[in-house]
């Protein structure tokens, strides 16, 4: 695979214009959703950070422990009009 520097700088453009809007969208979220997406992303990120040499399943039980999925967690904003 060749390096295509105009490639890459659409790419990049198109990546920074997800983020824009997914940080505009969380901005717009009141503290509670903010916590409660915050402790998912912090959960997501623990779990995905499991060892290759151990048990993936055994892993995620020790993170259960560590960080309990939040029970009944308050349903994310949609915005009026998407579909998504």
């Amino acid at each position: 695979m060749t390096h295509d520097p105009e490639n890459t700088q659409t790419r990049n453009a198109a990546l920074m214009k997800l983020v824009a809007e997914a940080k505009a969208r969380y901005d717009a979220l009141p503290p509670e959703e903010k916590a409660a997406h915050d402790y998912a992303q912090l959960r997501s990120f623990a779990r995905g950070m499991c060892p290759d040499d151990q048990d993936f399943d055994e892993y995620c039980k020790a993170v259960d422990k560590i960080l309990p999925p939040i029970q009944n967690p308050a349903p994310l904003q949609k915005e009026s009009g998407s579909d998504g």
